[in-house]
């Protein structure tokens, strides 16, 4: 999962392989963001991405049938 970030913020896109829906914003209230954060952060996008994908493709399989 790519992310953007600077030493207090980011953002990580959620979506699908063919299309992105949307950013997750992070931020620690002006602290620095620790690496552990981001593991997190992206690890969260990941599962995200990954429910967004799964319910697509439910969708496909029951509009099909």
């Amino acid at each position: 999962v790519r992310a953007a970030a600077c030493s207090d913020c980011g953002v990580v896109p959620i979506g699908t392989a063919s299309r992105q829906i949307g950013v997750l914003y992070v931020d620690c209230g002006g602290k620095p963001l620790a690496g552990e954060c981001w593991d997190a952060v992206r690890h969260f996008a990941l599962q995200a991405s990954l429910a967004v994908e799964l319910g697509a493709t439910e969708r496909r399989v029951f509009s099909s049938c």
